[in-house]
């Protein structure tokens, strides 16, 4: 029996997700819940799958791969409920799983959700005894229930959010209700400038330019900010700020990758700022989905690398907001930073 993989486990996840048309890095329902994103806290709102008894102010987003786990979790299993929490905190409150939903019973079970134990060892080398310092990855799994599948709780209210506008003719206008998105990215224009005209979105890295189809060809204002704000992560790219390799072709792992990294890094910062995405796959990236899939199969490293790389894309573009006056600095909601040092601490995936 082979070594179970938490890399491949979550990687397969996520190819799953794909093969059914889902995008593994947006949500099937349209909310606002207390979260953060690229570790901007208390700045602006994710829409993302929570936890409602951890932390403080109404609870906690998951992070990194565990919120697309358990999206894709639940656009497979037809979930509209953000929240999810452990049997223990479940049993607490006098809840009970539903018999139908207990893997025994034939139903989905609990959900997986990842932490990651860093652990620093200190090993004595033999032949010259010196101390070198070593850091692994130690995963930790934790068991959690989606409330529909629980009896007791009462049912998600979901906070009204803007209705995305009817898909519109070429020479109409889209209406704009997505007021702190443009505010983002119009800052970000200030960096790499971008200019409209023709049928074709792109960023060109020698000149390092955007540009874009006009506003009136886009069949909503979402889809304009989503296509924007995928071409503004790949500018993050360039030479000057985070020197990703640009080099790769069509089909190929290195163009994969990075185009990874712009959706994952645009759904990111459409959630940051309060624009609700489908839950599915993008038409015009569908062609994107095959090479994807063969990459994550033949990488199981290579998911973890664009998700990495888009936090830093997507942490570049509103910390640019911020300085811009588009956002309250981190500086202006911080939280009092603990005393001590540990050896071992957690990183939520």
């Amino acid at each position: 029996m082979s070594k179970w993989n938490p890399r491949s486990h979550i990687t397969d996840l996520i190819i799953q997700g794909l093969e059914r048309g889902v995008g593994p890095w947006t949500r099937p329902w349209k909310v606002i819940n207390p979260g953060n994103f690229g570790g901007l806290t208390n700045i602006i709102n994710g829409s993302v799958p929570f936890n409602p008894f951890t932390g403080s102010g109404g609870g906690r987003s998951y992070n990194g791969m565990n919120t697309w786990m358990l999206a894709i979790t639940s656009q497979c299993h037809g979930w509209t409920d953000p929240r999810f929490c452990t049997f223990k905190q479940l049993a607490k409150k006098g809840w009970k799983v539903r018999p139908d939903q207990t893997r025994k019973a034939g139903g989905p079970g609990p959900s997986d959700v990842y932490f990651w134990n860093i652990i620093e060892k200190e090993v004595e080398d033999e032949k010259t005894g010196q101390i070198r310092k070593f850091k692994f990855m130690n995963p930790r799994i934790y068991r959690v229930w989606n409330f529909e599948q629980i009896e007791g709780p009462e049912a998600w209210a979901s906070p009204e959010v803007p209705e995305a506008p009817e898909p519109v003719e070429e020479t109409e206008e889209p209406d704009r209700v997505y007021s702190l998105a443009w505010a983002v990215t119009e800052a970000w224009d200030t960096e790499v400038p971008c200019s409209h005209g023709g049928d074709r979105a792109f960023y060109r890295p020698g000149s390092d330019i955007i540009r874009m189809p006009k506003y009136a060809q886009f069949h909503s204002e979402a889809d304009y900010l989503g296509t924007k704000f995928h071409e503004q992560v790949h500018s993050t790219g360039h030479e000057s700020r985070e020197e990703r390799d640009f080099s790769g072709r069509f089909g190929n792992e290195a163009y994969a990758v990075e185009e990874l990294v712009a959706e994952i890094g645009a759904a990111g910062l459409m959630a940051a700022t309060g624009v609700s995405p489908t839950g599915e796959i993008r038409e015009d990236h569908v062609a994107y989905v095959g090479s994807w899939i063969k990459v994550l199969k033949g990488n199981n490293k290579a998911i973890f690398t664009a998700n990495s790389q888009a936090n830093k894309a997507v942490s570049r573009i509103l910390e640019h907001a911020e300085e811009a006056g588009v956002l309250p600095k981190p500086s202006d909601n911080a939280k009092p930073k603990s005393k001590g040092k540990k050896k071992t601490r957690k990183s939520a995936q």
